[in-house]
């Protein structure tokens, strides 16, 4: 039960951690596409 627990903070720690790093290269790539998308057209 113990070890399960910690498993699951462990998982919870390292899916929160990914989310951010997504979103933090997600908002870049929308920022550099943005940047580049008027200079292509």
């Amino acid at each position: 039960m113990i070890l399960n627990t910690s498993l699951g903070k462990d998982a919870m720690n390292r899916v929160s951690t990914d989310g951010l790093f997504v979103a933090f290269f997600f908002q870049i790539g929308i920022t550099l596409y943005l940047q580049e998308l008027p200079s292509s057209l």
